[in-house]
């Protein structure tokens, strides 16, 4: 059995102009778990996650499994981490067909088409994300709900071991966020990583392994949810109380109050 992929970073700091946005951060992700990167707005998750992607530039190490991420292409990067970035913005009329096989790229020479193995990777994404249907619709004439499946179908066509999704399911409606959420932990469940920023405080407890917690640009917090999404992170952190309550074996939360600073 091979040894599951990893990334480690270490002591990751971002400083954008005279502002600093990220502090000495050090985090480490497996294959196999979701993690749920959690913060205040402006709390520097999206730096965070865009530092271990190498897209913007940062002080500290991070290295997939053991290699310098510093020292890898953008192409060598694209096979080893999927990026689902926040929003979704399509502009272009392409077929759901023809935007999922861009999740090919990677893997291809300038120029080189889709061979065999690609067509079967894209046919079996579209199918794990329930587009394979409306695959030869033109995207930009899709629902919010189908795009976020189809972008996603994108990601997962890389076939990396990791996938950083960014906010995937803002601006859903709950049916399609808790389809969004499900496909991520079925793809984990799958032995690949995901690590996902998000707000919603039930969606992450129900759905993650693990959550990290980031505020002020600082890590606060780097557990399990119920170690982690205690009253006093939240009243610290968040500002708010919650409710809390199990049912049929599962615990929900949602916040209830406003906490005077």
């Amino acid at each position: 059995m091979s040894t599951p992929a990893s990334i480690e970073a270490r002591n990751i700091s971002v400083k954008l102009g005279t502002k600093q946005i990220l502090s000495d951060i050090s985090v480490s992700f497996r294959e196999g778990e979701m993690v749920g990167l959690l913060g205040p707005n402006g709390a520097g998750k999206t730096t965070l996650m865009r530092a271990l992607l190498g897209l913007v530039e940062s002080a500290g190490a991070i290295h997939f499994d053991g290699t310098s991420v510093a020292e890898m292409d953008a192409k060598t990067r694209g096979r080893r981490i999927a990026y689902l970035a926040q929003g979704g913005a399509v502009h272009w009329p392409l077929t759901v067909q023809s935007l999922v096989e861009l999740g090919r790229l990677p893997h291809k020479t300038p120029w080189q088409g889709t061979n065999q193995e690609d067509e079967a990777i894209i046919e079996d994404v579209l199918r794990q994300t329930g587009t394979f249907e409306f695959r030869d619709r033109v995207v930009t004439h899709l629902s919010g709900g189908e795009r976020a499946r189809v972008m996603l179908a994108r990601a997962l066509a890389s076939k990396a071991p990791f996938l950083f999704a960014d906010e995937p399911a803002a601006a859903l409606d709950p049916r399609y966020q808790l389809e969004m959420m499900s496909l991520l932990k079925a793809h984990v469940s799958h032995e690949h990583g995901a690590v996902v920023v998000m707000h919603d405080l039930n969606l992450a407890q129900h759905f993650c392994d693990r959550l990290i917690v980031i505020s002020d640009g600082n890590l606060v917090a780097d557990g399990s949810p119920e170690e982690v999404l205690n009253d006093a992170l939240l009243m610290s952190v968040f500002g708010v109380t919650a409710t809390r309550w199990s049912e049929a074996g599962d615990s929900f939360i949602v916040p209830k109050s406003i906490v005077d600073p």
